[in-house]
């Protein structure tokens, strides 16, 4: 399994790829650094898109989480969907390189590729 880090600057498609398929994303304990930086990388991605449609995005990428990530999302004390929105309209606009500059370094994502423990199936 190959580990994408954002030191070795992914492309926005690869990076989101790697947290969507990640099945330790979007848990406790990482649960804010992987919205935040799923969030830039929609904005890098799709910078025509407004952060409504982000927020449309991650609920669509919620129905496509393992269960114990849903109910991770679902039982903490930040509604996520107000944090992608927050993140998404606070940095809108932003340029591709202060967008890269904003992400949290967690020491990478390590997509799986078993369908039962991905977000996406492939």
């Amino acid at each position: 399994m190959t580990r994408i880090t954002l030191a070795s600057r992914p492309t926005p498609e690869a990076l989101l790829y790697a947290i969507e398929k990640d099945a330790t994303a979007f848990h406790e304990g990482s649960r804010n650094d992987d919205i935040v930086n799923w969030t830039l990388a929609q904005l890098i991605h799709n910078a025509h898109f407004t952060p409504e449609e982000i927020v449309c995005e991650f609920d669509e990428l919620k129905t496509r989480l393992t269960a114990m990530q849903r109910s991770s999302l679902d039982d903490w004390e930040v509604c996520y969907v107000e944090k992608v929105r927050k993140v998404a309209n606070s940095y809108d606009g932003r340029d591709e390189e202060q967008l890269w500059q904003l992400m949290i370094d967690q020491g990478g994502y390590a997509p799986t590729s078993d369908p039962n423990q991905t977000a996406m199936n492939v």
